[in-house]
């Protein structure tokens, strides 16, 4: 299951570099979350039609992108926490 979701970089109390993010409890997704359990975050960079002409041979890949997997582990946020991250969101 794939939900496309903003995730800014944030800082923790620490001042540790976090990824942010929220999913509605609308989005039956959220049901299989559990703290601590693994998830992945797939982050799509800039990408451009490279035509083949430009090379030696024909026979080459045409698509030219960037895209970064990240294997986390959730942390599941409530109460005055959540209130907090939800408004630092809608901020941005």
């Amino acid at each position: 299951m794939a939900t496309h979701i903003p995730i800014p970089l944030d800082k923790n109390e620490n001042g540790n570099s976090i990824l942010v993010g929220h999913i509605s409890k609308s989005n039956p997704q959220w049901e299989n979350f559990i703290n601590d359990s693994a998830v992945l975050e797939i982050f799509n960079g800039p990408h451009s039609y490279i035509s083949s002409a430009w090379c030696d041979h024909e026979n080459v890949p045409t698509w030219n992108y960037i895209a970064i997997n990240i294997y986390r582990k959730i942390k599941i946020i409530e109460g005055e926490k959540l209130i907090e991250t939800l408004t630092k969101l809608l901020s941005k």
